[in-house]
Order: structure tokens, then sequence, then C-alpha cells
């Protein structure tokens, strides 16, 4: 995270975002998204706090998604019955998404997550 600020103020420690950085990694982001179709995409975002976000995205570009605990094995047990093999898998936090992350690693497909 540190390249993405700008200056920290010395006074209280409040870090100064550096927001062309941001949004060049955004457009950057929505660009690798856009060659993929809506339906190859899978939106995940377990904390609570982004799931209204995540769905609202998911549903606007026409999207899957999991919002909340992550069903183990949805893209890689294809004997379940939720299973679904997307192309893509966009997450909120990659920390608190981690086992949708070590999955999508694990059948090599690409993740852009937010930090």
């Amino acid at each position: 995270m540190a390249e993405y600020i700008h200056k920290v103020n010395p006074k209280n420690g409040v870090a100064i975002l550096d927001v062309q950085k941001i949004d060049n990694k955004l457009k950057s982001g929505a660009e690798f998204l856009a060659k993929y179709n809506p339906e190859d995409i899978l939106v995940v975002c377990r904390r609570e706090n982004g799931w209204k976000a995540a769905k609202a995205f998911a549903e606007a570009i026409g999207s899957k998604f999991y919002v909340g605990r992550y069903p183990a094995g949805v893209i890689t047990n294809s004997q379940l019955n939720t299973f679904i093999e997307p192309k893509v898998m966009f997450v909120a936090d990659p920390r608190g998404d981690k086992n949708a992350v070590k999955d999508a690693y694990h059948i090599g497909i690409p993740v852009i997550a937010l930090c």
C-alpha cells in the first residue's frame, strides 16, 4: 500500500492517498474485467461492510456473486450442485476472502482484488 500514499502528516500520522495512482490502478482493473463476459466473473465479499456494494456491482454487470461465507469447493469441486466455472474472480478483500483466492489459485484463474 505504501506506493499509493502521497504523504503522511507528521503531526498525526494520517496518510494522504495518491488519488491519481489509485484511479489508474482501478482503470487497469476495469479494463481487465471488461475482457470477460459478465457471466464468467465471480464477485466475492466475506466482510459484511462490503456485501451491499459487492452485490450491487455484480448485479449491475450481470455476474454471479457470493457475499458472506464463501462455500468451500464451489469452483473446485465439480460434484457439488453449486459448482460454477468462472474465468476470473473479483474479491473485495484478499485477506477476508482468502479461501476464495486459494480456490482461484488452485484452478488457475486470475483474481482482481481491492486492498
